[in-house]
């Protein structure tokens, strides 16, 4: 592929929006974020972590529609899934969360470690760009899921469709669960 290619412009346009997207995050949350995900949709923080579902507006009916992966369930439950290095060579290392010790997979080397601080994680929709997100928190979401329609079967990821009113974003959800408001979740 050609540099200057219209490929290339849009991908750098994407990963320049990816960007602004993180440093509002980041001074909504206080927080310097990193990415640890495959394109960006993972971004994670000493307290905080993020999960990031992008959509552009749907017309002719005014809906974003964006998807919930299992593994983003995982990840902010969990906590990090970012790979730490080891001090000694710089190789990923294994930690045994019960005995708060760490022994690096590259050159074996072995230390005790201060477990991580608990980490509090957020559902993050970016209705059309950096200037609209919503940052939903984690343990309020995953009530949620169950009342959405899933593409995949069982094992698939969830689809929220979300309308956009200007004055207020509310989730469309299909299974009798009505309406429910996400403004209050703006950053």
């Amino acid at each position: 592929m050609q540099a200057g290619s219209p490929r290339d412009e849009a991908g750098a346009m994407k990963r320049e929006e990816r960007e602004r997207i993180r440093r509002r995050l980041e001074h909504s949350f206080e927080e310097e974020l990193r990415s640890t995900g495959e394109r960006g949709a993972l971004l994670e923080g000493p307290t905080y972590h993020f999960a990031l579902a992008y959509s552009k507006l749907l017309e002719p009916e005014g809906v974003y529609l964006f998807g919930f992966h299992p593994s983003w369930a995982e990840f902010l439950e969990a906590g990090s899934t970012a790979a730490d290095t080891c001090p000694s060579c710089g190789q990923p290392y294994l930690v045994k969360k019960d005995l708060d010790s760490c022994k690096c997979l590259g050159c074996g080397h072995e230390w005790q470690q201060a477990k991580d601080p608990p980490r509090r994680g957020f559902y993050v929709m970016v209705c059309g760009g950096p200037e609209r997100i919503l940052a939903i928190p984690y343990e309020e979401w995953r009530p949620i899921l169950p009342t959405l329609s899933r593409k995949g079967g069982p094992q698939g990821h969830w689809i929220a469709k979300v309308a956009d009113a200007g004055s207020s974003i509310r989730l469309e959800r299909p299974r009798g669960g009505g309406r429910l408001d996400l403004t209050q979740y703006l950053v």
